[in-house]
């Protein structure tokens, strides 16, 4: 390590957390389901989309606009 950097280190170690350090929360839990393959954008469309799946496409739209 050169001068000025630092280690980063995380908030809470392992064991802090087998300790209790989280409360006995859960940190995260994910959920992903599997992608049928259908409605499928063309290459074209899916590269301006930033997705090839048409379910996918969820743009952000500012002012609570749709």
């Amino acid at each position: 390590m050169s001068v000025g950097q630092r280690r980063s280190t995380p908030a809470f170690s392992s064991r802090q957390m087998q300790n209790g350090a989280t409360g006995g929360m859960t940190l995260a839990m994910a959920y992903v389901p599997s992608q049928s393959f259908k409605n499928l954008y063309s290459p074209s469309d899916a590269l301006y989309a930033g997705t090839l799946f048409a379910e996918l496409n969820m743009p952000y739209c500012t002012g609570g606009r749709k």
